[in-house]
């Protein structure tokens, strides 16, 4: 995941720098790391001078992206393939059985993200980063069918239970 944020600073009438330079600590404080090479941040050829109306108080702002690896975040992330997606989009039907399977066991929330890349009937579940389970859904199992298939092996894996995922070799 990415975000554009300014990296911002002016000088006061005394001659005084401020910046904001303590809340973008707070956002690598919180995982996020700047996507630029050493030293680019102050190059960037995006380097915009703002007049703020006062003679010889400009404001100086740098765009800088950050970026953040949210699988290696995440205590459970179900990454699903495009076919998949219309089952979580309509009225959260996945979220709303991972809810149900949390009420009888205990385990973290789990945040659910579309998979690009993968198959388009692809589940893969993924604990702080890594693949702990995956399998792939019959495209004619119902709704139902399906999110039940999903649901089973996020229990099964939180259970501890050897997880087989249908479809995988």
């Amino acid at each position: 995941m990415q975000k554009l944020v300014c990296f911002s600073g002016s000088y006061d009438k005394n001659g005084n720098w401020h910046d904001n330079r303590e809340e973008i600590n707070k956002e690598l404080a919180e995982g996020w790391r700047i996507k630029v090479s050493n030293n680019q941040l102050f190059k960037d050829p995006l380097l915009i001078e703002k007049n703020t109306g006062k003679e010889g108080n400009n404001e100086i702002i740098f765009p800088i992206i950050l970026e953040k690896d949210l699988l290696a975040e995440e205590p459970l992330l179900l990454a699903i393939g495009h076919a998949l997606i219309p089952l979580q989009e309509d009225d959260d039907e996945i979220g709303k059985e991972i809810m149900n399977a949390r009420k009888n066991i205990f385990f973290p929330k789990v945040r659910i993200v579309d998979n690009p890349g993968s198959d388009p009937n692809e589940y893969k579940l993924y604990t702080y980063g890594i693949m702990v389970a995956k399998g792939m859904v019959n495209e004619v199992y119902s709704s139902e069918e399906k999110i039940s298939q999903i649901v089973c092996t996020i229990v099964n894996y939180v259970q501890g239970n050897n997880v087989v995922p249908w479809g995988s070799e």
